[in-house]
Protein backbone atom coordinates (compact mmCIF):
# COMPACT_ATOMS: atom_id res chain seq x y z
CA UNK A 1 0.00 0.00 0.00
CA UNK A 2 2.66 2.16 0.63
CA UNK A 3 4.71 1.72 -2.54
CA UNK A 4 0.75 2.86 -3.97
CA UNK A 5 0.78 5.78 -1.67
CA UNK A 6 4.42 6.83 -2.70
CA UNK A 7 3.05 6.70 -6.86
CA UNK A 8 0.17 8.66 -6.13
CA UNK A 9 2.28 11.62 -5.09
CA UNK A 10 4.53 11.58 -8.26
CA UNK A 11 3.75 11.50 -11.82
CA UNK A 12 5.79 11.17 -14.62
CA UNK A 13 6.24 13.89 -17.23
CA UNK A 14 7.29 12.71 -21.43
CA UNK A 15 10.23 14.55 -22.60
CA UNK A 16 10.26 14.48 -26.30
CA UNK A 17 13.76 15.86 -27.54
CA UNK A 18 14.77 16.83 -30.92
CA UNK A 19 15.05 14.48 -33.74
CA UNK A 20 17.16 11.36 -33.27
CA UNK A 21 17.00 10.94 -29.48
CA UNK A 22 15.14 8.89 -27.71
CA UNK A 23 12.32 9.39 -25.13
CA UNK A 24 13.15 9.98 -21.15
CA UNK A 25 10.79 10.02 -18.32
CA UNK A 26 11.33 12.85 -15.77
CA UNK A 27 9.65 11.77 -12.10
CA UNK A 28 8.55 15.16 -10.50
CA UNK A 29 6.37 14.93 -6.92
CA UNK A 30 3.78 16.87 -6.30
CA UNK A 31 5.56 18.40 -3.27
CA UNK A 32 8.13 19.88 -5.73
CA UNK A 33 5.57 21.46 -7.73
CA UNK A 34 3.95 23.24 -5.04
CA UNK A 35 6.80 24.42 -4.51
CA UNK A 36 7.38 25.72 -7.66
CA UNK A 37 4.12 26.96 -7.86
CA UNK A 38 4.39 29.07 -4.73
CA UNK A 39 7.66 30.21 -5.76
CA UNK A 40 5.70 31.33 -9.49
CA UNK A 41 3.31 33.28 -7.49
CA UNK A 42 5.35 35.01 -4.82
CA UNK A 43 7.61 36.04 -8.25
CA UNK A 44 4.15 37.36 -10.00
CA UNK A 45 3.42 38.77 -6.72
CA UNK A 46 6.64 40.76 -6.64
CA UNK A 47 6.51 41.61 -10.47
CA UNK A 48 2.98 42.81 -9.85
CA UNK A 49 3.71 45.04 -6.67
CA UNK A 50 6.77 46.77 -9.01
CA UNK A 51 4.72 47.53 -11.63
CA UNK A 52 1.72 48.96 -9.60
CA UNK A 53 4.97 51.08 -8.21
CA UNK A 54 5.75 52.42 -11.41
CA UNK A 55 2.83 53.13 -12.60
CA UNK A 56 2.16 54.75 -9.55
CA UNK A 57 5.22 56.87 -9.72
CA UNK A 58 4.68 58.08 -13.27
CA UNK A 59 0.94 59.22 -12.80
CA UNK A 60 2.55 61.21 -9.48
CA UNK A 61 4.99 62.42 -11.80
CA UNK A 62 2.20 63.34 -14.37
CA UNK A 63 0.28 65.24 -11.31
CA UNK A 64 3.53 67.02 -10.05
CA UNK A 65 4.37 67.53 -13.72
CA UNK A 66 1.14 69.37 -14.48
CA UNK A 67 1.66 71.39 -10.64
CA UNK A 68 4.84 72.50 -11.94
CA UNK A 69 3.62 73.46 -14.95
CA UNK A 70 0.53 75.76 -13.27
CA UNK A 71 3.27 77.32 -11.11
CA UNK A 72 5.20 78.35 -14.19
CA UNK A 73 2.26 79.81 -15.56
CA UNK A 74 1.55 81.67 -12.68
CA UNK A 75 5.51 82.65 -12.81
CA UNK A 76 5.42 83.79 -16.19
CA UNK A 77 1.75 86.31 -15.87
CA UNK A 78 3.42 87.47 -12.63
CA UNK A 79 6.87 88.10 -14.71
CA UNK A 80 4.04 89.87 -17.53
CA UNK A 81 2.95 92.02 -15.28
CA UNK A 82 6.12 93.48 -14.05
CA UNK A 83 7.32 93.63 -17.93
CA UNK A 84 3.97 95.49 -18.68
CA UNK A 85 5.31 97.84 -15.94
CA UNK A 86 9.03 97.83 -17.18
CA UNK A 87 6.90 98.35 -21.10
CA UNK A 88 5.25 101.61 -19.55
CA UNK A 89 8.26 103.00 -18.33
CA UNK A 90 9.73 102.93 -21.39
CA UNK A 91 6.90 104.19 -23.48
CA UNK A 92 7.08 107.57 -20.51
CA UNK A 93 11.12 108.00 -20.93
CA UNK A 94 10.01 107.81 -24.34
CA UNK A 95 7.22 110.48 -24.25
CA UNK A 96 9.41 112.98 -22.20
CA UNK A 97 12.41 113.07 -25.04
CA UNK A 98 9.54 113.93 -27.53
CA UNK A 99 7.85 116.03 -26.00
CA UNK A 100 11.80 118.21 -25.03
CA UNK A 101 12.67 117.72 -28.49
CA UNK A 102 10.15 116.95 -30.75
CA UNK A 103 11.53 113.54 -31.55
CA UNK A 104 9.95 110.07 -31.62
CA UNK A 105 12.49 107.57 -30.53
CA UNK A 106 11.48 104.40 -31.24
CA UNK A 107 7.97 103.32 -30.80
CA UNK A 108 7.84 99.92 -32.33
CA UNK A 109 9.60 98.79 -29.63
CA UNK A 110 6.88 98.72 -27.16
CA UNK A 111 4.26 97.67 -29.98
CA UNK A 112 5.95 95.06 -31.07
CA UNK A 113 6.36 93.40 -27.66
CA UNK A 114 3.03 94.44 -26.76
CA UNK A 115 1.89 92.10 -29.82
CA UNK A 116 4.26 88.98 -29.35
CA UNK A 117 4.05 89.84 -25.52
CA UNK A 118 2.87 87.62 -22.72
CA UNK A 119 -1.03 87.52 -22.36
CA UNK A 120 -1.36 84.86 -25.02
CA UNK A 121 1.91 82.80 -23.53
CA UNK A 122 -0.13 80.14 -21.66
CA UNK A 123 -3.00 80.03 -24.22
CA UNK A 124 -0.22 79.56 -27.11
CA UNK A 125 1.96 77.26 -25.26
CA UNK A 126 0.76 74.69 -22.95
CA UNK A 127 2.74 71.62 -20.74
CA UNK A 128 6.36 71.85 -19.20
CA UNK A 129 7.79 72.49 -22.71
CA UNK A 130 5.69 75.36 -23.09
CA UNK A 131 6.40 76.68 -19.90
CA UNK A 132 9.93 76.39 -20.57
CA UNK A 133 10.15 78.14 -24.06
CA UNK A 134 7.62 81.37 -22.74
CA UNK A 135 10.01 81.24 -20.09
CA UNK A 136 13.12 81.72 -22.48
CA UNK A 137 11.17 84.10 -24.27
CA UNK A 138 10.59 85.82 -21.14
CA UNK A 139 13.92 86.51 -20.18
CA UNK A 140 14.79 87.07 -24.19
CA UNK A 141 12.36 90.18 -24.03
CA UNK A 142 13.12 91.09 -20.47
CA UNK A 143 16.61 91.39 -20.81
CA UNK A 144 15.53 93.38 -24.39
CA UNK A 145 13.20 96.08 -22.60
CA UNK A 146 16.29 96.90 -19.72
CA UNK A 147 18.68 97.49 -22.49
CA UNK A 148 16.15 99.78 -24.75
CA UNK A 149 15.09 101.81 -21.45
CA UNK A 150 18.99 102.43 -20.31
CA UNK A 151 19.43 103.17 -23.78
CA UNK A 152 16.70 105.35 -23.47
CA UNK A 153 17.87 107.15 -20.35
CA UNK A 154 21.03 107.58 -21.52
CA UNK A 155 19.27 108.83 -24.83
CA UNK A 156 17.48 111.47 -22.39
CA UNK A 157 20.58 112.40 -20.41
CA UNK A 158 22.29 113.31 -23.81
CA UNK A 159 19.08 115.42 -24.98
CA UNK A 160 19.13 117.38 -21.44
CA UNK A 161 22.56 118.60 -21.70
CA UNK A 162 21.97 119.44 -25.32
CA UNK A 163 19.05 121.17 -24.38
CA UNK A 164 21.05 122.74 -21.33
CA UNK A 165 23.35 124.26 -24.25
CA UNK A 166 20.28 124.81 -26.48
CA UNK A 167 19.62 127.44 -23.92
CA UNK A 168 22.42 129.32 -24.42
CA UNK A 169 22.03 129.87 -27.90
CA UNK A 170 19.90 132.58 -29.43
CA UNK A 171 16.48 130.75 -31.00
CA UNK A 172 13.97 132.73 -30.67
CA UNK A 173 12.84 136.28 -31.78
CA UNK A 174 12.96 139.08 -29.22
CA UNK A 175 9.79 140.60 -30.27
CA UNK A 176 6.44 138.10 -31.20
CA UNK A 177 5.01 138.14 -34.18
CA UNK A 178 7.36 141.07 -35.51
CA UNK A 179 8.05 141.89 -38.89
CA UNK A 180 11.80 142.51 -39.84
CA UNK A 181 11.75 145.63 -41.40
CA UNK A 182 15.42 146.01 -42.28
CA UNK A 183 17.74 143.06 -42.49
CA UNK A 184 21.64 142.57 -41.87
CA UNK A 185 24.33 143.97 -44.17
CA UNK A 186 25.13 146.82 -46.23
CA UNK A 187 22.29 149.41 -47.01
CA UNK A 188 21.25 153.50 -47.17
CA UNK A 189 21.07 154.37 -43.68
CA UNK A 190 17.75 155.68 -43.50
CA UNK A 191 18.60 158.79 -41.57
CA UNK A 192 22.14 159.93 -43.11
CA UNK A 193 20.97 158.34 -46.54
CA UNK A 194 24.93 156.73 -46.97
CA UNK A 195 25.93 153.21 -47.26
CA UNK A 196 26.49 151.79 -44.45
CA UNK A 197 26.43 148.17 -42.80
CA UNK A 198 23.73 147.64 -40.91
CA UNK A 199 25.07 145.19 -38.01
CA UNK A 200 21.83 143.47 -36.88
CA UNK A 201 18.18 143.75 -38.43
CA UNK A 202 15.69 145.71 -37.15
CA UNK A 203 11.97 143.79 -36.20
CA UNK A 204 9.15 146.30 -35.96
CA UNK A 205 6.85 146.17 -33.07
CA UNK A 206 4.44 148.79 -31.18
CA UNK A 207 5.33 151.02 -28.61
CA UNK A 208 5.75 149.15 -25.03
CA UNK A 209 5.57 145.65 -26.67
CA UNK A 210 7.55 143.41 -24.95
CA UNK A 211 11.17 142.70 -25.82
CA UNK A 212 12.34 138.74 -24.81
CA UNK A 213 15.90 137.33 -23.80
CA UNK A 214 16.74 135.33 -26.83
CA UNK A 215 18.57 133.04 -24.63
CA UNK A 216 19.69 132.32 -20.88
CA UNK A 217 23.02 134.95 -20.20
CA UNK A 218 23.87 137.40 -17.89
CA UNK A 219 23.38 140.83 -18.47
CA UNK A 220 26.22 142.92 -19.61
CA UNK A 221 25.02 146.26 -20.04
CA UNK A 222 21.79 147.75 -19.64
CA UNK A 223 21.86 151.54 -20.07
CA UNK A 224 22.08 154.67 -22.70
CA UNK A 225 24.37 153.93 -25.91
CA UNK A 226 25.48 156.17 -28.23
CA UNK A 227 22.80 156.41 -31.36
CA UNK A 228 20.92 153.32 -29.93
CA UNK A 229 19.19 154.43 -27.05
CA UNK A 230 18.28 152.39 -24.97
CA UNK A 231 20.09 149.37 -25.18
CA UNK A 232 20.51 145.69 -23.19
CA UNK A 233 23.22 143.67 -23.81
CA UNK A 234 23.25 140.03 -22.99
CA UNK A 235 26.43 137.50 -22.73
CA UNK A 236 25.11 133.90 -23.11
CA UNK A 237 28.54 132.27 -21.47
CA UNK A 238 29.14 130.38 -24.45
CA UNK A 239 30.26 133.03 -26.74
CA UNK A 240 27.31 134.76 -27.96
CA UNK A 241 26.57 138.00 -27.19
CA UNK A 242 23.22 139.66 -27.75
CA UNK A 243 21.84 143.37 -28.03
CA UNK A 244 18.69 145.17 -28.11
CA UNK A 245 18.29 148.87 -28.57
CA UNK A 246 16.09 151.08 -29.23
CA UNK A 247 14.15 150.65 -26.22
CA UNK A 248 11.52 152.60 -24.42
CA UNK A 249 12.55 150.99 -21.49
CA UNK A 250 15.08 148.36 -19.77
CA UNK A 251 13.60 146.24 -16.81
CA UNK A 252 16.86 144.94 -16.29
CA UNK A 253 20.32 145.87 -14.84
CA UNK A 254 24.17 145.10 -15.14
CA UNK A 255 24.98 141.59 -13.66
CA UNK A 256 21.43 140.20 -13.57
CA UNK A 257 20.75 136.71 -14.44
CA UNK A 258 18.04 136.28 -17.15
CA UNK A 259 16.38 133.17 -18.91
CA UNK A 260 15.45 132.79 -22.21
CA UNK A 261 12.05 133.98 -23.12
CA UNK A 262 12.43 136.73 -19.87
CA UNK A 263 10.91 140.13 -20.60
CA UNK A 264 13.89 142.54 -20.64
CA UNK A 265 12.39 145.76 -21.67
CA UNK A 266 10.13 147.38 -24.03
CA UNK A 267 10.01 148.37 -27.90
CA UNK A 268 10.56 152.45 -28.46
CA UNK A 269 11.89 154.76 -30.54
CA UNK A 270 14.86 155.74 -28.69
CA UNK A 271 18.51 157.12 -30.30
CA UNK A 272 18.55 157.48 -33.66
CA UNK A 273 15.66 155.75 -35.23
CA UNK A 274 12.81 156.58 -37.88
CA UNK A 275 10.16 154.95 -35.66
CA UNK A 276 9.28 151.96 -32.88
CA UNK A 277 11.43 148.78 -33.26
CA UNK A 278 14.03 146.60 -31.77
CA UNK A 279 17.63 146.69 -33.37
CA UNK A 280 18.58 143.30 -32.81
CA UNK A 281 22.11 142.34 -33.16
CA UNK A 282 24.06 138.79 -32.63
CA UNK A 283 27.65 138.15 -32.02
CA UNK A 284 29.52 135.13 -31.82
CA UNK A 285 33.20 134.67 -30.33
CA UNK A 286 33.07 138.17 -31.24
CA UNK A 287 32.22 138.04 -35.04
CA UNK A 288 28.61 139.51 -35.94
CA UNK A 289 26.31 137.16 -37.53
CA UNK A 290 22.60 137.34 -39.68
CA UNK A 291 20.38 137.75 -36.59
CA UNK A 292 17.79 135.95 -38.91
CA UNK A 293 18.53 132.20 -38.65
CA UNK A 294 18.63 132.53 -34.87
CA UNK A 295 15.27 133.84 -35.09
CA UNK A 296 13.46 130.48 -34.78
CA UNK A 297 15.16 127.29 -34.00
CA UNK A 298 14.59 123.64 -33.79
CA UNK A 299 16.67 122.08 -31.10
CA UNK A 300 17.02 119.48 -33.21
CA UNK A 301 18.90 121.78 -35.51
CA UNK A 302 21.36 122.66 -32.70
CA UNK A 303 24.47 120.87 -34.13
CA UNK A 304 24.79 123.40 -36.97
CA UNK A 305 25.05 126.29 -34.23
Amino acid sequence: MRGDSEKLKRFNMVVVPSAGRSLYNVVVSYHFLYAAAAVLAVVLCVNALLLTGYIGARGRAGVFGAANAEESVEELNRKAEELSVELEQVKEIGQRIQDKTGISVEPDMTERSNEEGYDGLSSRWSGSDGADYAALRMRELDAEVESRKQALLTAERRIEKKLEKFAGVPSISPVRNGEVSSGFGYRVHPITGSWEFHEGIDIRGDYTMPIYATADGVVEFSDWRHGYGKAVGIDHENGYFTMYAHNSRNLVREGERVRKGQIIGYVGGTGSTTGTHVHYEVHFDGRLQNPVKFLRVDPRDLDKF
